[in-house]
């Protein structure tokens, strides 16, 4: 704990010189901050980090960001001759880096080439729970409760979390053996988490939606 409390007090430090210095000499760490942390988490399903895991991050976005637009920079040379180049150019730069960072997390980008190389076996989702919703996404599935019932239907909108929130579930119908109990027409059904033992992938019947 004393090591991460001296390592948070050396980042903080080198926060507050990057603050003070020119905005020609770094592309700006309030935008990578943004870039890195507040839009990557609101847009993804990954825990945010603390404090400590957001100000490192926080960090390589911004050397990320210089970089890119140091190579920008060489490709197009006319650019860097605007008095605002180092100030607000950086802006987009550091939207698209988290931009690009969210799409491949979300859509398993990276892990799925390197799986594909044999380099892991792992995903980019945070858990089995978004991993197996991610993989049959266009699936209809069943609820298993607690108390042996069963409901099909097009899952709307997932709980984060196995253990908590609720399924919004539409074109509901109740599994009664091997028949089928349609809910009132136009009715969607709001699922607690909590009351459901297990989720059935229905892959012979998909959704177009």
């Amino acid at each position: 704990m004393r090591i991460n409390q001296e390592v948070m007090g050396q980042i903080t430090e080198m926060h507050n010189d990057l603050g003070h210095q020119r905005s020609s000499q770094r592309p700006g760490f309030p935008v990578a901050w943004i870039g890195s942390v507040s839009d990557i988490y609101s847009l993804t399903s990954h825990p945010k980090p603390n404090e400590f895991g957001q100000v490192a991050q926080a960090l390589i976005f911004t050397i990320v960001s210089q970089a890119a637009t140091w190579v920008i920079g060489l490709i197009w040379p006319e650019m860097t001759k605007r008095e605002d180049w180092q100030l607000f150019f950086p802006v987009p730069v550091a939207v698209a880096i988290a931009l690009a960072t969210v799409i491949c997390t979300n859509h398993d980008t990276v892990h799925r080439v390197l799986r594909l190389i044999g380099v892991t076996r792992e995903t980019s989702y945070p858990s089995e729970w978004y991993s197996a919703f991610a993989e049959y996404a266009n699936c209809y599935i069943v609820l298993h409760f607690h108390d042996g019932r069963r409901l099909y239907g097009w899952p709307e909108e997932l709980p984060s979390h196995p253990s908590g929130g609720h399924f919004i579930m539409d074109e509901g119908e109740w599994l009664v053996d091997d028949e089928r109990f349609p809910v009132e027409s136009g009715s969607v059904m709001l699922i607690p988490a909590n009351d459901v033992r297990m989720v059935e992938f229905v892959e012979g019947e998909l959704s177009d939606r």
